[in-house]
């Protein structure tokens, strides 16, 4: 089995599913995609440390998921990471405009973030930007075992060993009977102190 070493090093478009909404992104690269998740990573714990503070002080904060669920904090996480996986990516998009003046909007950060918070921009653009990525990384999963110990998906590389039919010696029951023991011997029981 080979790997696949052609991932694309063009910027390309992504239709991000919204009449007119698309988003040019650079090449995905190793370095952006752990750079992503460990950002999204570190920023989780930040969020957590920080509503502890605040809660430390008798306050609350409105708008995040239960930290302690981990579904919750896994929804958060994603949500994360695909905003920081989009602020490495996107260099220019079309359809991005200002919700008071209808202008086109530039391509910062915070306009970034906001964009990812749209309904089903964030899980579109993950899974389009990342396919290519996701694909190379699953290539690689066959690489593994095989099932049960057999050479179904690679090919044997050992010579076949030469057949003399030696067998150990066989014994009789009267030989082993004074060698294992045929009843199970009682433990020792001790009282709890």
């Amino acid at each position: 089995m080979a790997i696949l070493l052609g991932l694309s090093r063009e910027n390309r478009w992504l239709d991000l599913g919204f009449d007119g909404l698309r988003v040019e992104v650079r090449p995905m690269t190793t370095l952006i995609y752990e750079a992503a998740r460990n950002r999204a990573a570190r920023l989780l714990h930040e969020i957590a440390e920080n509503l502890e503070s605040v809660a430390a002080i008798g306050g609350t904060v409105e708008g995040l998921p239960d930290l302690d669920d981990p579904d919750g904090r896994a929804g958060l996480l994603e949500l994360i990471r695909g905003q920081s996986l989009a602020r490495m990516a996107i260099v220019r998009w079309e359809g991005v405009v200002h919700p008071a003046t209808k202008e086109p909007l530039p391509v910062e950060g915070a306009w970034i973030d906001q964009l990812m918070l749209v309904a089903g921009v964030c899980e579109g653009f993950v899974d389009q930007y990342c396919y290519e990525f996701d694909l190379l990384d699953s290539e690689g999963k066959g690489l593994g075992a095989s099932p049960n110990g057999t050479s179904v998906q690679v090919p044997d590389t050992a010579k076949a060993a030469k057949s003399k039919k030696r067998t150990a010696p066989k014994e009789s029951a009267e030989q082993t009977a004074d060698i294992a023991p045929t009843k199970r011997t009682p433990r020792k029981r001790t009282k709890a102190s």
